[in-house]
């Protein structure tokens, strides 16, 4: 759990406020820390709806209690652990179970994580911020969890040509639960470094090390042709990335 109150412009906040803010940060922290491999969670029901999970919470001085039957409106076991961290802190610091229940069931969600945005010819389109290959791996995850039959296509757009050269290999095993990879251009995100490899010797390497098909588009109107032209049915297409590629997928229904 990461509380970066350094990265907030904290120089209007009131004395006590950010006395206050600072205490939480410390506390937050360490409870979480001490407590983080005492907390796990048993992962009962997933669909495209909600996902269901009982959670065995220990805080400091007590002992571990088992809380069942919680529920929020998203899938992924990467959001299962995010609840569960949410619910052990907020046990910690007092709040009822009642509460937290209800709190989660009632979470929409942060934008950019797995949101629907349109669907065309009974295809699905998704909008995720992943970026990273630990990201990547876990959002497939929990799409192939619940939708088991369903064509996964990822439109991949890496972010940063520095983190694409650092995480090479890694990125290039990240697809495996995937059936399709669209592998966009690198958004350098100003970056000026070069490359320093072939992109579409990149590309027979995710399909050696992920084992699924792989195509390049050149911009978003190359996409949109490829979209229009190749994907129809019941599929599930997710746009991934940190760039421009949100924006790609937003403007699709205006190009296919």
């Amino acid at each position: 759990m990461n509380i970066h109150i350094d990265s907030f412009d904290t120089s209007l906040l009131q004395p006590n406020v950010l006395d206050m803010m600072n205490y939480l940060h410390k506390y937050l922290d360490e409870q979480w820390c001490i407590n983080k491999k005492n907390h796990s969670y048993i992962l009962k029901k997933q669909n495209n709806n909600f996902s269901k999970f009982d959670l065995k919470i220990k805080i400091l001085g007590k002992k571990s209690k088992f809380h069942k039957n919680f529920q929020i409106p998203l899938l992924g076991e990467h959001n299962v652990r995010n609840a569960t961290a949410a619910a052990a802190v907020a046990l910690t610091i007092g709040i009822s179970k009642d509460i937290i229940k209800q709190g989660l069931k009632e979470f929409k969600g942060v934008q950019r994580r797995f949101n629907k945005i349109f669907k065309y010819r009974e295809t699905e389109f998704y909008d995720d911020y992943a970026h990273h290959p630990t990201e990547i791996k876990e959002v497939l995850n929990g799409v192939k969890e619940v939708y088991k039959k369903e064509e996964i296509i990822c439109i991949f757009q890496p972010h940063r040509i520095s983190r694409l050269k650092d995480l090479r290999k890694e990125f290039s095993l990240s697809f495996k639960k995937a059936n399709s990879v669209i592998l966009c251009p690198v958004y350098s995100a100003g970056e000026k470094l070069k490359l320093g490899f072939n992109y579409f010797d990149y590309a027979k390497e995710i399909i050696k090390n992920s084992k699924v098909k792989v195509f390049l588009v050149k911009d978003q109107y190359q996409l949109a042709t490829f979209i229009k032209q190749n994907v129809y049915g019941k599929k599930i297409v997710i746009g991934m990335g940190a760039g421009s590629i949100s924006n790609w997928i937003r403007e699709l229904p205006n190009l296919i």
